[in-house]
């Protein structure tokens, strides 16, 4: 990844090309990705070298040495990690801050471990005198598998993350504190025994270890005990960590009374769990990304549910609340995408921010009459509901509370409450009033015959509605008894999956949002010249729909048309149309400031969006599989909702330094991204613009910006790079 500082700096020869050195700090920053051995000097064109920055020799791919000379006394966390072969870091011996012992860098007073090279062996014996392991000593070690620590250590600080390999270690009788992501990510840990010395442990020091089956925790310890290999306080009362690889199903035992903080989190194969009535509490992410967790019964004892408590449990369909709950905190259970119906019970009064957000499957919602507050993007983004009642009792709707549930159709609300507001809803919601007189049948409705069933023409709008769902092709008139037809209405060939061809005549000016969303089988389509007007997700999840082209007419769109259309490779565009041109199939505004839409059908690996473009809409390049580069231009100042969503591999990005805006979801479920450049532009993102990236480990940033915070980034084990000051 290219960096200012490369740029401006002083480059310095090593063996097999450069290393890069920034001239306001003396740091050591970056090197060439040919680098085999690197010898820093003590100076270089008379700047002392002082230091060596994070991730300065992240691409070197051939490194195998490095040596630090006198004047270094600086190394930040992660100054060698990266995709490197190093073997061994040797230190001037008049070096007053560290020293090496055969490679491995220590502090000058051998207390501290500061960095295992991680092709150094594949076992190692720590020196004796060892107090403590810095964090990320052995971070991604991937080959070592067996470390001997000394009798002397007191405490682990994120030491051993990503020892892969790693199945079994013993902790020494001193050792006090282990740290979070001690462990992390040590997939092939099997069992841990933890001292009688132990007093404090932290909730993600065992996060992401797939095959741990126990913690065996020594009687005597006076803090910790464990219950069948399962983590608790000493008296029983907090469950603190369930091992990941422990049983499928799990009755939590009666004597508990919190599920602490990460408690059961990232539990891949845990499908069942009874919670006793003695829990009243269930702290923030404490059943988080457990994916295979399918219904849960909170008892009427549990009184609090943290932030993020559900989070991500992706095949959870059924959730039984606590009578006794008054908030559903925050995110509580945001992403749980199998989940199907919720009734919320009498008494709570508080959904919390995105709290059931990015439910796609959610289509029931029951809403008690003691609810008074719906915070912001509660239901966002659940795409599958059709209605929803609001009760009299809410005083207060946060904004975008069902921004993205395009199917949306109907609110019933008090006429004037809070909840008849139609900007918090998607367009053309229709609102029924409760307590009033019925909304009147509709005596304008007529059946179209068409093939496979009717289509339904509104004569009172000259608008075709809605569909019969065996309808396989429609050739739209331009009159229905005598009234011209001229739109196509929200929702009206909604799911309709046999639909495969559609013919539109040019008396049509309007298809609405979600007009064809999710005709699956959908082929053709014209858009006739005399088209003003397309809503939001028109055509949402046509996945057979492999080219369309848009006349002269076309004036205004809505967001996300074609997220989901995985063979579209061409969207054309007149040339004469005033608002909106293409490139090379690629839907743009015509001064090509906003890119609207990337065909997700289109075989390329690299792409370079218009040097011109300002805007990268919602949903722009979703689900294009193929892209693995895509080059930002530097006048960019917004990436909009789910922009990068399901690109796949899609593996690093710099997001350029005037961009302020970093929609929700921007990159969600890009698997193989491993590295991000956010600019100090960028104040604000939520919590899922990296959802579901579970390879993303490195993120470049300004130290103290917004982005410089772990909590931003759903699995919690990034590293910061910090190349701007």
């Amino acid at each position: 990844m290219e960096v200012s500082q490369q740029k401006t700096g002083i480059s310095f020869p090593v063996t097999g090309g450069n290393i890069i050195i920034d001239r306001g700090t003396g740091y050591v920053i970056g090197c060439d990705k040919t680098v085999t051995e690197a010898r820093i000097p003590e100076e270089a064109e008379g700047i002392k070298i002082t230091g060596i920055r994070e991730y300065a020799f992240n691409y070197c791919d051939e490194l195998t040495k490095v040596t630090i000379p006198s004047t270094v006394i600086h190394l930040s966390s992660g100054a060698f990690w990266g995709r490197n072969i190093l073997k061994n870091v040797y230190v001037a011996g008049d070096n007053i801050e560290f020293k090496d012992e055969d490679g491995v860098i220590y502090s000058k007073d051998g207390k501290t471990l500061i960095f295992y090279p991680g092709f150094h062996s594949d076992e190692y014996e720590i020196l004796p005198g060892t107090e403590r392991i810095a964090k990320g000593a052995f971070y991604n070690c991937t080959n070592i598998k067996s470390i001997k620590l000394p009798d002397s250590i007191l405490s682990l600080q994120g030491s051993f993350y990503g020892c892969t390999a790693l199945k079994s270690i013993k902790l020494p009788a001193r050792l006090t504190v282990i740290g979070d992501g001690a462990f992390g990510n040590c997939k092939s840990l099997e069992t841990i025994s933890l001292p009688y010395s132990v007093q404090r442990i932290d909730g993600s020091a065992f996060s992401g270890c797939t095959a741990l089956k126990s913690i065996k925790v020594n009687s005597d310890n006076i803090y910790y005990t464990d219950v069948d290999g399962v983590l608790f306080t000493k008296d029983r009362s907090t469950l603190l960590t369930y091992p990941n690889a422990h049983s499928e199903s799990y009755e939590i035992p009666s004597s508990t009374m919190t599920i602490g903080p990460w408690a059961f989190a990232k539990c891949d194969n845990l499908t069942e769990v009874i919670i006793p009535s003695s829990v009243t509490k269930i702290e923030q992410w404490a059943f988080g990304d457990c994916s295979s967790l399918k219904d849960i019964i909170i008892p009427d004892s549990v009184s609090i549910l943290g932030k993020r408590a559900f989070w991500h449990c992706e095949k959870l369909e059924k959730v039984m609340f606590s009578n006794n709950i008054e908030t559903i905190d925050d995110y509580c259970f945001a992403a749980c995408s199998s989940l199907r119906a919720i009734t919320i019970p009498e008494g709570v009064k508080t959904i919390g921010m995105g709290a059931f957000s990015y439910c796609y499957a959610l289509k029931d919602i029951l809403l008690p009459d003691t609810l008074t507050s719906i915070v912001s993007q509660a239901f966002e983004s659940c795409t599958a509901i059709p209605s929803v009642t609001i009760p009299s009792s809410v005083k207060y709707m946060g904004r975008a509370v069902f921004k993205g549930c395009w199917d949306l159709f109907t609110v019933y609300c008090n006429h004037k409450s809070v909840a008849d507001d139609e900007t918090l809803y998607p367009e053309n919601t229709e609102f029924i009033y409760t307590g009033e007189e019925e909304t009147k049948e509709d005596k304008d409705l007529i059946a179209y015959p068409v093939k496979g069933g009717n289509a339904y023409f509104k004569k009172s709008i000259g608008a075709f509605t809605d569909c019969d769902m065996y309808v396989t092709s429609i050739t739209i008139p331009e009159k229905v008894e005598n009234i011209t037809v001229r739109s196509i209405g929200s929702g009206a060939f909604l799911s309709c999956s046999r639909l495969s061809e559609v013919v539109l005549p040019k008396t049509i000016e309007e298809i609405g949002s979600n007009a064809f969303d999710s005709c699956t089988a959908l082929r053709k389509i014209n858009i006739p010249q005399g088209i003003k007007k397309i809503g939001k997700g028109a055509f949402n999840n046509c996945i057979d729909l492999e080219t369309i082209e848009f006349p002269e007419s076309l004036a205004k769109i809505g967001g996300c048309l074609f997220s989901g259309c995985k063979k579209l490779k061409n969207i054309k565009v007149s040339p004469e149309n005033n608002s909106f041109t293409d490139e090379n199939g690629v839907f743009y505004s015509r001064d090509r400031s906003i890119l609207i839409s990337y065909p997700a059908g289109k075989q390329q690996e690299e792409y370079t969006i218009e040097p011109t473009t300002r805007t990268i809409y919602d949903n722009a390049f979703d689900e294009c599989v193929n892209l693995k580069k895509i080059e930002l231009c530097p006048k960019l100042t917004r990436i909009g909702d789910g922009a990068f969503s399901r690109c796949y591999s899609l593996k690093s990005i710099i997001i350029p330094s005037g961009v302020r805006v970093l929609g929700s979801f921007a990159f969600e479920h890009c698997k193989n991204l491993s590295d991000v450049d956010i600019p100090d532009s960028i104040k604000t993102f939520d919590e899922f613009v990296f959802d579901d990236c579970p390879n993303l480990s490195i993120v470049y940033c300004d130290k103290g910006s917004f982005a410089d915070n772990k909590e931003h980034y759903p699995s919690g084990d990034v590293v910061f790079v910090y190349l701007r000051q």
